[in-house]
């Protein structure tokens, strides 16, 4: 396969992933997110040949988890508000 197919299956694959994490449940999607999260920090720390940042890595990690689940819950929150509307 070339690049072009390669990268449109996993585009397909990554967009039906995310729409059923919001479609089943607000904590799913959070947790997808987290996932897509770590990923990508794995990746950076890869990128930037971080060997020795076990600290910064798992402060990292902790601040988006943190940050992730404080934005669901306002969001959540947010919902219940408009939901009268």
């Amino acid at each position: 396969m070339n690049e072009f197919t390669t990268r449109t299956i996993f585009g397909l694959l990554y967009a039906a992933t995310i729409l059923a994490g919001v479609y089943f449940h607000p904590f799913g999607l959070l947790a997808l997110m987290v996932i897509i999260y770590f990923l990508g920090l794995t990746e950076t720390k890869h990128l930037l040949n971080a060997q020795n940042d076990k600290i910064l890595y798992s402060t990292a990690g902790f601040l988006g988890v943190l940050l992730l689940w404080a934005h669901m819950s306002f969001l959540q929150v947010f919902e219940d508000f408009l939901l009268p509307l």
